[in-house]
């Protein structure tokens, strides 16, 4: 059935613990059989030891813990062995609490790849549900990762964006464990909207992500690239600055995120690093280009960093040698020039 499932009651566990727990929570409740509640009792005597025990796990199972008609049978099984194994009660419980704490995993995953499956959305309830402060979330998303499809995916990402959600959190974990992964594998225009979407709505959580993943490796895939240069020109300035002061080495892959709105600070920064990287870099020819894009957007200020650029032209030795020259030298000129109209 493709619905979320519904609290534990005195109705359908009849399992000790549990159903103690609710009948003890029940029996002033006007339409509780307090007959039946004594019945139990008689046949269930609590010693001091277990009327403790109980007041624990009593305090410990808050969670809301939802069934499937398919899933019911599978966790009173749990209960059922468990109590079977004649182990002391606080083992018991231990153990109780971790087949559990796997069962919701397992519910909520199955509860997700259905509803994208059959209905490809997510409503707000799953969504609500699965942002449960209870919820493992990091092994739920890491068994999604392993089952969702790329339009499931996608499909995740839609509702996720078009439904008031108040976890951050769960954003994040979106894009690490779902879409990161799908970037780097086939380029979708849908995809490519989804991303852009997202970059507006959590930008500081998707910058974080993305920044990451393209520091993690100097060889990113084409494909991940291609997605990164397809975002908004406002949002790749921000990921440079981001990039630019996070890494410590040159990574050749920062040129698809320079534009004209790059700051001076994030510039010379790119300067500075470039600078120490001069030497293994010295006949690279995109190294050479990405200087020459630098220079350009750096115009007049390229008179306040002469120094690192002509140690960087100096060393260089691509074919862009001689034209990094020639640009380097007019944008001088046109900084002595505007140095001397002040003057006059």
């Amino acid at each position: 059935m493709n619905k979320l499932r519904y609290e534990f009651s005195e109705e359908n566990r009849r399992y000790l613990l549990h159903f103690l727990k609710v009948a003890n929570e029940q029996k002033s409740n006007n339409h509780c059989n307090i007959n039946e509640y004594k019945t139990f009792k008689t046949l269930f005597p609590l010693d001091n030891k277990f009327e403790n025990d109980l007041d624990d796990y009593i305090s410990k199972q808050n969670t809301i813990i939802d069934i499937t008609e398919s899933d019911e049978d599978s966790v009173e099984n749990v209960f059922e062995q468990l109590l079977q194994q004649n182990l002391p009660l606080d083992e018991n419980l231990e153990k109780c609490e971790q087949n559990l704490s796997q069962s919701i995993i397992d519910d909520i995953t199955y509860s997700i790849k259905e509803n994208l499956e059959t209905q490809k959305c997510l409503s707000s309830s799953v969504l609500c549900h699965l942002e449960d402060s209870n919820v493992n979330q990091d092994a739920i998303f890491s068994l999604l990762s392993e089952q969702l499809n790329f339009e499931e995916v996608l499909n995740f990402g839609i509702s996720l964006k078009s439904i008031p959600v108040g976890s951050n959190l769960l954003v994040s974990y979106y894009f690490r464990y779902l879409l990161i992964k799908k970037l780097t594998l086939d380029y979708s225009d849908q995809l490519q909207e989804v991303l852009n979407e997202f970059s507006v709505k959590y930008s500081d959580i998707l910058l974080e992500e993305l920044t990451k993943t393209l520091l993690s490796t100097e060889s990113q895939s084409k494909v991940f690239l291609q997605f990164v240069t397809g975002l908004n020109t406002d949002f790749k300035t921000k990921m440079f600055r981001k990039f630019i002061f996070t890494c410590e080495n040159y990574i050749g892959t920062i040129e698809i995120l320079i534009s004209s709105q790059v700051e001076y600070d994030s510039l010379n920064r790119l300067i500075e690093i470039m600078s120490n990287a001069t030497n293994n870099f010295n006949s690279d020819k995109s190294f050479g280009k990405l200087l020459m894009s630098v220079i350009k957007f750096l115009g007049k200020n390229c008179a306040l960093l002469e120094q690192p650029l002509k140690h960087i032209i100096g060393t260089h030795r691509s074919i862009w040698k001689a034209k990094l020259q020639k640009i380097f030298e007019d944008c001088l000129q046109d900084s002595s020039v505007l140095t001397q109209s002040f003057r006059y």
